[in-house]
């Protein structure tokens, strides 16, 4: 029971209570990190869409907000925006995709 409230409970740990974690080979084999062209193809892939810098102050929660939903907007990002209209709609949506707002149904549910 304590693993599933605490998955690290049993982890090593250093003087300061910082989890202490192991990287094995076999771990990194799965990230492809040893293939040469793997991280060729990865790397002519982020520098084929590479983005300009945001003129963004990064203490600014605000204006970071409004600089991603520009870019999801503009397309510039490598999420699309209709995913994550999908997910809002799903999640914080009032209505089904069907459905249309009824007074008297409202005032039954209320009530």
């Amino acid at each position: 029971m304590q693993r599933i409230i605490d998955p690290f409970a049993g982890a090593l740990r250093d003087e300061d209570g910082a989890i202490v974690y192991k990287v094995t080979e076999g771990e990194m084999s799965r990230f492809k990190s040893n293939d040469e062209e793997t991280l060729k193809r990865l790397y002519e892939m982020r520098k084929a869409t590479s983005y300009e810098p945001w003129d963004v102050d990064e203490e600014d929660e605000e204006a970071f907000r409004q600089g991603l939903v520009a870019e999801l907007e503009d397309n510039k990002s490598p999420f699309n925006i209709d995913d994550f209209h999908a997910v809002l709609n799903k999640e914080l949506g009032v209505f089904g995709k069907d459905d249309k707002y009824s007074v008297t149904k409202d005032l039954k549910e209320a009530y």
